[in-house]
């Protein structure tokens, strides 16, 4: 699945080609290129475009649809194997990664610009939403960050009980989404620290996206469930000291104003101060000899 630019909309594909209202479930059109099957979906940053990856039998092609209802107006068909995932570039290049770790960039008019590949063994991937990385997960339950200026690998993240079904970046780069079996982890991406750890109501994992606006995530499960949940807020580890300061950092919705609470106990808390969050990650800070030693946020 893949959301729109603006978040109001969201492309799931299942064999046909889908498109939902977010708000209520509607759905806006639905189109199907029998005997090809859709396994992939992507959005260009201006909301014009979809493109979808498909198959029949031992053949690949990338096709490219107006937003408005799904008509093909142009297909990238020179693929040698089934496309993992798939993203638009800032220059608005389709970039593919297909089951045989190749990563390709492709001219709008269907040429490869440039390809690298990445390590064998992947069972899922996602490109983060600037286009200029890929999150990989492998069949040893690892997931790996690889640049794609270069195709070198930033980060290594492990943890996962299962096998890695389904990944996803957030919009700013910042976190990490993954999926397996009655597991969904969230994860920092500065150093790969496990943040969260869901158990619940995750079952199988079928599809997995986070927001443009990094507030909300869906988990589509093998139940055909959807499920859209908000992104948790959280304080990050406080960064050194700085000018007899600790720097502490939370992940929150932008938009939103935050009230700090302080305790000098953790029982009996007070309004702190204020953060607005114009886009997460925010800052505060407080000074290491402060009083009051525990911190928390409220909406």
């Amino acid at each position: 699945m893949a959301f729109s630019p603006n978040g109001s909309k969201v492309a799931f594909v299942h064999g046909n080609v889908n498109l939902f209202r977010v708000s209520d479930g509607g759905l806006l059109w639905r189109n199907s290129e029998y005997p090809w099957n859709a396994s992939n979906i992507a959005y260009s940053g201006d909301g014009s475009t979809i493109a979808a990856a498909e198959s029949y039998l031992s053949s690949f092609r990338i096709t490219m649809r107006r937003e408005t209802n799904g008509a093909i107006f142009q297909t990238i068909t020179n693929l040698t194997n089934a496309v993992i995932t798939l993203t638009f570039s800032t220059s608005n290049q389709v970039i593919s990664l297909t089951r045989d770790g190749a990563v390709t960039f492709w001219q709008t008019n269907g040429i490869p610009a440039r390809t690298f590949n990445v390590k064998t063994g992947l069972v899922c991937a996602a490109f983060s939403f600037g286009a200029d990385a890929l999150a990989v997960g492998y069949n040893n339950r690892r997931i790996e960050l690889i640049r794609l200026s270069d195709g070198m690998v930033e980060q290594t993240f492990v943890g996962h009980s299962n096998l890695v079904l389904k990944v996803a970046l957030s919009s700013d780069g910042a976190m990490l989404f993954s999926a397996a079996t009655n597991e969904l982890l969230l994860w920092r991406v500065a150093d790969a620290a496990l943040l969260r750890r869901y158990t619940e109501e995750i079952l199988s994992p079928a599809a997995l996206a986070v927001s443009p606006h990094g507030d909300s995530f869906a988990l589509g499960r093998a139940d055909a469930n959807i499920l859209v949940a908000k992104k948790p807020d959280f304080f990050l580890p406080p960064a050194n000291p700085i000018n007899g300061e600790l720097v502490l950092q939370f992940s929150g919705e932008s938009g939103i104003t935050y009230t700090v609470q302080a305790s000098p106990d953790s029982r009996t808390w007070a309004p702190w101060t204020n953060i607005p969050c114009p886009g997460p990650p925010a800052l505060f800070r407080v000074s290491s000899a402060s009083s009051n030693s525990f911190y928390r946020l409220a909406r």
